[in-house]
């Protein structure tokens, strides 16, 4: 009713006295919402008067997720600003290592249509139009004024791309042309890519890097890239909160970011891998001598990102330290910096990239615990695509590629730490 009221300007029930007011409560429908805008399916599913009818908890988060979610609906290279290539679209070439990013747009996203948008269901569409754009609320709101246009742009290039035969085959089972995140992918002339831009070691927007990202993620997304047939490939930075929603609606085809295989998330999302498995431990001041264990960490505020597998696993293994959610890690550790946190957690080879960077402030603990397998994730559904990703994973391990990767990027964060790693069976691949 909240909801309802903010957006619309009236109450939706209404009386005389309370006694009214209950009863329309009771018994009549509210009033035809006109400018909800996406708000619309969480708002009639709060209202529905049947207890056992109406939406869960569950579901109504998962709907405003969607709608407050603020990556980036488009690769923002669909806005070229001069007519030049797109920033962060490199073609791919053998051995060196790096791939092209999404590049930062000047034009930003489009505004949002006036009129009442229904977002797409949480399983998504392959098919359906997008519906949340990477403005604030109030912005999404708003009436109609470059969306269209934008809408059309993004048609004319997802069908003026190539219309490529199906030129490879899984080991066993369906053609790659079953895949309809591979046929989108073709006819849009490049895969795109979720991943991180703030994982030193894994996943970083780099200016001197060609394609202006580089890292060993970045290396496994460009392996997979290249044997499903790209020659070209795009990354979109993705949050960790939005990388199930970013695979069912089709924003993304692919993510490799720093991305734990999950039971949770295998509800949503399929995995390919893992590629590589790390542990969660702990980042806290280089000259801070009061901090020498986890036990020293009891009531005391340690940042981690909101939504992770670490922030669960702390809560559950570490109750009597006191968290503080953050949208990304590198906000963590830009607070951590500044003293008002007192320790960053999650997994050991992201806080070593950070610890690099800052190697006379920042330390790691060197209490490892849990285990966090990186996969490929993808929507589901596909099974020719999972395993043509599985056959890229295990060519970049057979080839020495992983291992030439892992040693140019990983190992020289934390060489006592990180050292002795090897490539994790595909215990995703089957």
């Amino acid at each position: 009713m909240t909801l309802y009221e903010t957006v619309e300007g009236r109450a939706p029930f209404r009386g005389p006295t309370p006694y009214e007011v209950l009863e329309a409560v009771r018994e009549e429908e509210p009033p035809p919402m006109t400018y909800c805008g996406p708000l619309r399916p969480l708002i009639d599913g709060l209202l529905v008067k049947d207890p056992l009818a109406r939406l869960t908890a569950q579901r109504a988060e998962q709907l405003l997720q969607h709608v407050a979610q603020e990556t980036p609906q488009y690769a923002t290279s669909f806005y070229p600003e001069d007519g030049h290539s797109p920033v962060g679209e490199f073609p791919l070439a053998d051995g060196d290592g790096v791939a092209g990013g999404a590049g930062t747009g000047p034009l930003g996203p489009p505004d949002p249509p006036a009129g009442p948008t229904v977002p797409p269901d949480a399983a998504g569409s392959a098919g359906a139009d997008p519906v949340v754009p990477s403005r604030g609320l109030a912005a999404r709101l708003r009436g109609p004024r470059a969306w269209a246009a934008a809408a059309v742009a993004l048609v004319v290039l997802m069908t003026a791309g190539w219309f490529a035969v199906d030129r490879f085959t899984t080991t066993a089972g369906p053609s790659l042309n079953s895949s309809e995140t591979l046929r989108a992918a073709r006819e849009r002339g490049y895969l795109l890519v979720g991943v991180k831009g703030d994982q030193p070691g894994l996943s970083e927007r780099a200016a001197q890097a060609p394609g202006g990202f580089r890292g060993f993620d970045i290396d496994i997304a460009r392996a997979v890239a290249k044997h499903l047939g790209f020659d070209t490939v795009r990354f979109e930075v993705v949050n960790t909160q939005s990388r199930e929603y970013r695979l069912s609606t089709g924003q993304v085809d692919l993510i490799v970011a720093s991305y734990s295989i999950t039971q949770e998330r295998k509800a949503s999302v399929d995995f390919a891998g893992p590629y590589y498995v790390a542990g969660q431990d702990f980042l806290v001041p280089a000259r801070s001598t009061r901090v020498n264990g986890v036990a020293d960490l009891d009531g005391h505020k340690v940042c981690t990102v909101q939504g992770s597998t670490p922030e669960a696993r702390l809560r559950t293994e570490y109750p009597r330290i006191l968290l503080e959610p953050r949208a990304s890690y590198g906000l963590c550790v830009t607070d951590l910096l500044a003293g008002t946190v007192d320790a960053v957690s999650t997994d050991d080879v992201i806080l070593a990239g950070y610890r690099a960077q800052h190697p006379a402030e920042l330390r790691l603990l060197g209490a490892p615990f849990g285990r966090e397998q990186y996969g490929v994730g993808l929507r589901r559904g596909e099974p020719a695509l999972r395993g043509a990703v599985c056959d890229a994973i295990r060519d970049e391990i057979s080839s020495g590629h992983w291992k030439s990767s892992y040693t140019a990027y990983l190992k020289p964060l934390a060489p006592k730490e990180l050292a002795d790693q090897l490539p994790p069976d595909q215990t995703e691949c089957g």
